[in-house]
């Protein structure tokens, strides 16, 4: 496509004094940057490093450097001792002299060296010594500081970056290249001739290298004349016999004026393996004999009809930095097979033979540009295979070789040379995105270039947005928006003077830490310095030196308090009311008030005539839609989320590795609680959590019962504690937005979740097909026509991720149809699936009468605004309520005058003011109106809308506001006596000392209302004129459909009533709603089998694969929609309760009546464990429960003047996976429950499964909302629809073998032993912990021999850290690499303070340096707990390397 839709958020702007206001998304199209340009004889640099330094009288032969042969690593020079490993040898060069051991100065050379492999314990630093095929063909490695030292590692690759990005084509490149010649050397002969490729001509003779037959260097010259010729003489050679030919070796350059473009053919394959897996192996692969694989997409058992097993495995698809290995299929480790012949499809590329991959390599059916891939470097870099020139050669399909007929071994390009070529690239282009004047955006398209300019702004018009368009434009995360500082005072200065202070306030920050880093000095054990070979310093305010993709990674970051801590699990439970728990409070609508009577509030009764609703016979059918909910305040936690900045790769946006993000990326961060630079140390109770006595404090203090916004570090050893206050994320990956007094800082935007919304659509054409829409996308299978329903009447039964695998409505989709008077009820599910799901924000919920979304071209339309976002702002146009205004499109108004215009269409309204002179303010109730006319089957409807600039405001209601009544609802009287009484759905809050109107709107001219107008007789009589105003106010008639006009001497007549509230107060409680059932994974259960004699004696116990289940040893669960014909599970599908045997973070055990394995999965010996066998399908669910440490209540409230609302709570108890707990024991005290700030808890607490919280006999969680008022004209307000509690789960624990006490055990088959699952973290990948940071590979430019480590910790006394690492120097893979446990140089003592944190200082490998020679090395930090309520915390962590 060429176009790509941009989405533009609801806001605010003001242009030469007009406000503009968009209410619902903006969607723009954006073409992609396709335009090329070519440059000719563009350069590329050929710069790559990984060499090795021999010295002219250690080299004895020339490496076949066309073949990449595997050569011998030896501990001996001369190519002897042992052999202690592998590598291969792909150029070799001069280099400059050096000295050698005697001291004199020789010729020396670098031999570049690649697929580095050293034998177990063995290190090429101090064991290699030379490197070779025989006696008589080796080469032995310089000695630097009695070590083999590999120089530029870091810049090992083939993959050469072109100028710029986006190439398209790469054509008539020219490159140096080094090739290896074999020629002869006639007898007697000193001088020998050869002759190179077609197309290629002799270069850089002077660098060449010579060998004879023996394998001795050569003393040389070569004629001059050979330089840019395809025939070169070299003379001055000496044979090693004289009398007979000689074969010599030549080393030599040459130029190439076009190479050759190499392919690479998308190809499908479907083929058989045999794994060489038996029970309890370790680090199985499956080698797929191709290169460069694409994916695959499924693996079976035995053929495409076996059980699906593509999650046993991971795929390393043979890229490496240096060349194309074979792809291969890893097994995890802990899986294992049942069957050892597997069925796999991939997609891979086939190589063609040529010089180079360049993007225009590229082919196949169905394969595109954009198709190609990014390759992410050993170093964690990625490298976009578009933007580079790829010259990594490719081993063949068999024999592991690059001998094989179908491997490709282009001539390697000379080292630092330069190659040139026609390349075409793709252009950039800058845009802009205005608004003007009259409220529309437009998108300016800049020119594409390669020094792209901005375009020029047109006069009235604002620019919101520059638009950095990448070449190519692949998706949208090729535009990156830089956001203009327009402040509303237009102070762009300001602006950008924020935006400064945010870059250096992050630079400074880990800047700091670096800096204190480089200057700490290390000694060796007689007092002198140690050389530093590098050094890494993480102050965790990003995830960029951490390795969030390792599969062994189980962390979290907070980034606005940087430190380093567990994953967590974040759950959002609803909040529903319990009548027979309150006192005096009721429900009305989806919100809570205290109990309340009518009363007369305000009254206009005299009439003298009458005036028609809808004049101007202006008919619009614009609609409008109530939803219940209307807003949402939690997400989607399933499906990982876009980055707010695209292109942004600072934050990873998988939101249970970013601690907190539900308050600063969501919620909102409190503004008073954000004073950066204050230095108060907070201690004891704090805002966060309030306790009434000391008692309570002691056994509910939580795990951060201190604002985690104040640190003390205290450095042993040092006189020294600083304090730091850091408040903000890092300003290049988040966007600030101020909502309210909560600041949110966006890193990345959330899908929403799956939720159920009643809608009532009223001003409709009758009798019309209405088709639904949400953020512009048809929802046709996602709604239903059925009564509408107040949210908390159906909020006691939550979707979680129940329907992640629906395709429709839970109760079927149908069409929608409206009524003869206009309205449409239904509801609509917010899908969240893989196929469709919606990011969070304000979207728009739309009905019209045609299949597209177009307005212009609908007869009917209805809309409103669905808002999923943490906060709202719920103090707009002088307005308090707990939901956000009602507004109708896009309005363009100038500030200082009457509504000048909007983009909406509207129908004439008449309108009435008032003024609320109560400084409380007043909740108005009821509205009487008094008609004389109505039509016969049209409806009316009203609203309440505050006053702008004395009118009435032409597009904002207030929520709630609007009621519709039908036809036959509205009576009609003669002599005005009779009203017509407007009961709104929930009491509406007006503001004292504010003016609002009442409007009266309909679609048709028959309604006439009754008003007083001064001078006119009184209806009735001719005895009583009006001689005055009867009342303050004015009536307000509509011109146009656009314009209000001020009838000064006219009022309508009308009657409003207000909520006389109960003045002792009341407590409304709260129950939390039932745990959604949750899906699982695909084939969750685990079987387990031993063998006997001739049989296969299936085991009873059955294991469930369902991280963050919460739940506890004892518990009852309910397992459905489980599939397994094969080996019939026995777990009683569907309604049969298991009761839990087994836990651990990641699954649970229950065993069943009968044995689980009724099929034969193998043979073994009598009682030896078979392999575990996983099944159960797609669409498994489980009952679960949540397990939390803290709590965030999300509850929207309202407190007039003279009211308040203050909410505590008691919860149960919950229990550790390695605590001693009491579970589901009921606090008898409320505490204190503060909404919108975390809550923490000293030990874990648990929202139980229903049928639990029956047995109980009450819910998990109740709160209690003690609502106070000392004026009868207002109450607080609870909005329902917006209640609910964000649980956060800390997921930690402290596993130990099944043999060892204490501690939590993973789950196992504990019945007879065999099914030991429980893995050391010494294990390469696979250790059993919860809770693990681990760092990205750090790689060095020169070997070490040691490492120190220092790191922050805050350690309370449950809790144990221990530091891992792993060190290697090559090419090994490191994930195959076994972790080491370090010791803490000093003990440090436990602290409970939560806010001192210890510096733990590591010395790995001692003073000396005692570690084997290392270029690489991780570091892993284990965190264990045994009360997950108490968890470490990791600030400053930083390792030095170090040398001799």
């Amino acid at each position: 496509m060429a176009k790509i839709k941009l989405r533009v958020s609801p806001g605010k702007a003001y242009v030469n004094g007009y406000k503009i206001q968009k209410n619902i998304p903006t969607f723009l199209s954006v073409s992609k940057a396709t335009a090329t340009e070519t440059i000719i004889n563009d350069s590329v640099g050929a710069a790559y490093g990984h060499y090795v330094i021999i010295s002219v009288s250690g080299l004895k032969g020339i490496p076949n450097i066309s073949e990449l042969g595997v050569v011998h690593v030896k501990d001996s020079v001369d190519w002897g001792g042992n052999t202690v490993g592998s590598c291969r040898v792909r150029a070799i060069e001069k280099y400059d002299e050096i000295v050698d051991s005697s001291g004199v100065a020789v010729v020396a050379y670098k031999l570049y060296i690649f697929d580095l492999q050293m034998n177990s314990t063995k290190f090429f630093s101090t064991d290699a010594k030379s490197v070779g095929l025989t006696t008589s063909d080796y080469a032995n490695i310089y000695q630097e500081n009695s070590r083999s030292i590999i120089h530029g590692t870091n810049n090992k690759g083939l993959l050469f970056s072109t100028s710029n990005i986006r190439a398209k084509a790469v054509t008539n490149l020219s490159i140096y290249q080094q090739k290896k010649f074999a020629a002869t050397l006639s007898a007697g002969s000193t001088t020998l001739t050869f002759t190179c490729a077609s197309g290629e001509v002799f270069s850089d003779i002077s660098d060449w290298i010579v060998s004879n037959g023996s394998g001795t260097i050569q003393s040389h010259s070569v004629t001059s004349g050979s330089l840019n010729s395809s025939s070169a003489t070299i003379n001055s050679l000496v044979a090693t016999d004289t009398s007979i030919d000689e074969t010599f070796t030549i080393i030599a350059y040459v130029y190439k004026a076009s190479a050759t473009l190499a392919s690479k053919t998308k190809q499908t394959g479907t083929r058989n393996y045999t794994v060489a897996w038996t029970a309890g192996a370790t680090n199985v692969s499956v080698d797929l004999n191709e290169v460069d694989i694409i994916s695959v997409p499924e693996i079976r058992y035995g053929d495409e009809t076996g059980d699906i097993i593509t999650d046993k495995f991971i795929l390393d698809n043979g890229q490496r930095d240096a060349f194309y290995e074979t792809g291969k299929l890893r097994l995890k480790n802990g899986h294992s097979l049942d069957n050892t012949t597997i069925w796999v499809s991939f997609t891979y590329f086939e190589h063609g033979q040529g010089d180079y991959f360049a993007p225009n390599s590229y082919v196949g059916a169905g394969f595109t540009y954009d198709n190609i891939q990014t390759y992410t470097m050993e170093n964690g870099s990625e490298v976009d295979l578009k933007d580079v020139i790829d010259m990594r050669p490719s081993k063949g399909q068999s024999g592991n070789n690059f001998t094989h007929s179908s491997a490709r071994v282009p001539a390697i390009p000379k080292p630092t040379s330069l190659m040139t070529g026609d390349i075409e690239y793709y252009l950039p282009r800058y845009d802009k995105l205005i608004v003007q004047q009259s409220g529309e955006f437009k998108y300016i398209e800049g020119t594409p270039s390669f020094s792209p300019k901005f375009p020029d702004v047109p006069s009235n018009s604002m620019e919101i947005y520059r638009v950095r368009v990448n070449p190519f434009t692949l998706n949208s995360k090729d535009l990156t928006f830089s956001m203009i500082e327009n402040k509303r005072y237009t102070m762009r200065d300001i602006g950008k003077i924020d935006k400064r202070v945010d870059d250096l306030e992050e630079q400074v920050t880990l800047s700091l830490l670096e800096v204190d880093t480089k200057n700490i000095q290390v000694l060796d054990e007689n007092g002198n310095p140690r050389t530093k070979t590098g050094f890494v310093a993480d102050n965790f305010s990003d995830q960029s030196h951490i390795d969030v993709k390792n599969q062994e990674y189980k962390g979290s970051i907070d980034p606005q308090e940087q430190f380093a801590r567990p994953k967590f699990s974040a759950n959002n439970i609803g909040l529903v009311y319990d009548d027979a728990l309150s006192t005096r409070t009721t429900i009305v609508g989806d919100n809570i008030y205290l109990d309340y009577t009518h009363a007369d509030y305000l009254e206009q009764s005299l009439a003298s005539g009458t005036e028609n609703v809808n004049p101007f016979m202006v008919i619009g059918f614009r609609g409008h839609v109530k939803m219940s909910p209307s807003s949402d305040d939690w997400k989607e936690v399933e499906y990982l989320a876009d980055n707010m900045i695209d292109g942004g790769t600072r934050l990873n946006t998988d939101a249970a590795v970013l601690w907190n993000e539900w308050e600063w990326n969501w919620g909102g961060s409190d503004l008073n609680g954000l004073d950066v630079g204050s230095e108060t140390t907070q201690t004891g109770v704090t805002g966060e959590q309030a306790f009434t006595d000391v008692s309570q404090f002691t056994t509910r203090s939580g795990a951060f019962g201190t604002s985690r916004r104040h640190w003390r570090r205290t450095t042993t050893g040092v006189e020294r504690t600083n304090t730091t206050v850091v408040n903000r994320i890092i300003g290049s990956s988040t966007v600030n937005e101020v909502v309210g007094d909560r600041l949110v800082q966006w890193a990345f935007i959330p899908f929403m979740r799956s939720k159920m919304i009643f809608f009532r659509a009223a001003g409709l054409q009758p009798n019309t097909e209405m088709f639904a829409f949400f953020d512009q996308i048809s929802v046709a299978d996602w709604v239903k026509q059925e009564s509408f329903n107040a949210y908390n009447s159906h909020k006691q039964t939550e979707y979680g991720n129940s329907q992640v695998n629906a395709t429709s409505h839970p109760s079927g989709s149908s069409k929608l149809y409206s009524d003869g008077n206009g309205q449409v009820e239904g509801s609509f599910f917010i899908p969240s699936t893989d196929a469709i799901r919606f990011k969070t924000g304000s979207i728009e919920f739309k009905l019209t009468d045609i299949t597209s979304v177009d307005d212009s071209k609908a007869i009917t339309t209805a809309s409103g605004i669905f808002i999923s976002t943490g906060v709202l702002d719920t103090r707009q146009e002088d307005v308090e309520s707990t939901r956000v205004l009602e507004v109708v499109g896009t309005t363009t108004e100038r500030v200082d005058r009457e509504v000048t215009g909007s983009n909406t269409v509207r129908i004439d309204p008449l309108a009435q003011s008032f003024t609320v002179n109560e400084e409380t303010g007043v909740f108005i109730t009821k509205a009487t109106l008094y008609f004389k006319q109505k039509s016969s089957n049209m409806p009316v409807w009203i609203q309440m809308r505050p006053m702008v600039n004395g009118f009435p405001s032409s597009d904002v209601i207030l929520p709630g506001s609007q009621k519709l009544l039908t036809s036959s609802q509205v009576s009609i009287s003669a002599d005005a006596t009779v009203g017509t009484t407007f009961e709104f759905d929930e009491p509406i809050y007006l503001k004292g000392n504010t003016d609002y109107a009442i409007v009266c709107l309909t679609d048709n001219t028959d309604y006439l209302l009754y008003t007083s107008k001064v001078g006119e007789f009184v209806l009735g009589t001719t005895e009583e004129k009006i001689n005055r105003q009867p009342f303050l106010g004015s009536l307000f008639k509509s011109q146009n459909s656009v314009t209000w006009e001020a009838a000064q001497w006219e009022d309508m007549k009308f009657k409003l009533e207000r909520a006389s509230f109960d003045t002792t107060g009341g407590i409304a409680t709260l129950k939390n709603a039932n745990v959604p059932v949750r899906v699982l994974s695909n084939n969750p259960i685990t079987l387990f089998a031993k063998g006997a004699p001739t049989t296969v004696v299936g085991k009873t116990t059955i294991k469930v694969n369902a991280p963050h289940h919460g739940l506890i040893i004892g518990d009852s669960v309910v397992i459905s929609g489980v599939v397994d014909a094969t080996y019939g599970v026995a777990v009683n599908n569907g309604g049969t309760a298991h009761t839990v045997t087994e836990i651990d973070a990641s699954s649970f055990a229950f065993v069943s009546a009968a044995s689980a394995i009724t099929t034969p999965a193998g043979t073994a010996a009598s009682g030896t464990p078979l392999s575990p066998i996983l099944t159960g399908g797609v669409a498994v669910t489980i009952t679960p429960q949540y397990s939390y440490n803290l709590a965030w209540p999300n509850i929207e409230t309202l407190s007039p003047i003279n009211s308040s609302i203050n909410f505590t709570e008691k919860g149960i108890s919950g229990k550790s996976y390695a605590g001693s707990e009491s579970p589901y024991v009921q606090y008898s005290t409320a505490t204190a429950l503060i909404p919108k700030y975390n809550n923490y808890y000293a030990f874990p607490r648990s929202i139980a499964h229903s049928t639990r919280e029956g047995s109980m006999g009450h819910s998990s969680l109740l709160v209690y909302g003690t609502m106070t008022t000392t004026s009868n004209f207002v109450s607080p307000v609870i909005d329902m629809q917006r209640a609910s509690v964000n649980l956060i789960e800390n997921i930690i624990d402290s596993p130990v073998s099944q043999a060892t006490s204490g501690g939590s055990k993973v789950v196992l088959d504990v019945a007879t032993s065999g099914y030991e699952t429980y893995i050391p973290e010494t294990d390469a990948l696979n250790g059993s912990a919860s809770a693990k940071h681990i760092t990205k590979s750090v790689r060095l430019l020169s070997p070490a021999n040691g490492l120190k480590v220092f790191a922050g910790i805050n350690k309370p006394s449950v809790c144990e850290v221990e530091l891992y690492y792993k060190a290697q120097m090559g090419d090994v893979e490191f994930d195959s690499v076994p972790w080491n446990l370090a010791t803490v140089d000093t003990a440090m003592p436990s602290d409970d303070d939560n806010i001192t944190f210890r510096e733990y200082i590591y010395t790995i490998g001692g003073d000396t340096g005692t570690m084997p020679d290392f270029t690489k090395f991780k570091l892993k930090i284990v965190m264990k707990s045994t009360n997950s309520s108490r968890v470490p915390a990791i600030r400053d962590l930083r390792a030095i390397s170090l040398g001799d």
